[in-house]
């Protein structure tokens, strides 16, 4: 559970005694890569430590399976739109192991009581609202003030080494592109990172 504490205590400094009380409603689990964390519609009271790997929170728009955020490695997402309200899933919503990932599950009826008895408990569950509001409002920002070049280079940015880990489909999705507009984007990128002399060279 070592890890886990280094995840609680990178959100707020919660003290051995507080911690204490939360693990023994902490499990590991294991999930393999595209294996559904909570299907659409499926109703879950958890919330989700991502030790290793990467989760997409997805929503079904259409009929089409639209990812509307990735969470990484130390970043927590909840089973349902709260993060600990207990409610019924709404049948649009999922979440999905991009990649092979470790997570540790914490139950939200048993955070729900240590919220109310412990301050510290109280204080850690204020500051991940608020981390997760802030996480949705630079989501928009991100998809109404910025080209979908710029979008790119700041998922390159956020997502630096694990950026190839996530398929070009899912991707174009998060980017709000189609796959082709995507390939594009990266073709220009790659073109103007070429040296000057080649380009030359090339158009010659």
């Amino acid at each position: 559970m070592e890890v886990f504490k280094h995840i609680i205590r990178n959100i707020y400094p919660i003290s051995d005694k507080s911690l204490d009380l939360l693990l023994p409603f902490v499990q590991k689990k294991y999930y393999h890569k595209n294996e559904y964390i909570l299907k659409p519609g499926e109703i879950k009271h958890e919330i989700y430590f991502v030790s290793e790997g990467l989760v997409s929170t997805n929503y079904i728009n259409n009929e089409e399976d639209i990812i509307i955020d990735i969470f990484l490695k130390n970043e927590y997402v909840p089973s349902s739109m709260n993060l600990i309200k207990v409610e019924e899933n709404n049948y649009k919503y999922s979440l999905i192991a991009i990649k092979d990932s470790t997570l540790y599950v914490v139950c939200k009826d048993a955070i729900y009581q240590l919220f109310k008895q412990n301050r510290e408990i109280t204080y850690l569950f204020l500051i991940m609202a608020d981390n997760l509001f802030i996480k949705s409002i630079k989501g928009i920002i991100f998809q109404k003030c910025y080209s979908s070049s710029d979008r790119y280079k700041l998922l390159q940015k956020e997502f630096s080494s694990s950026l190839n880990d996530i398929p070009i489909k899912d991707l174009a999705s998060l980017l709000g592109i189609k796959d082709t507009s995507l390939s594009r984007i990266r073709k220009q990128f790659t073109y103007d990172k070429i040296p000057t002399t080649k380009k030359n060279k090339k158009s010659t």
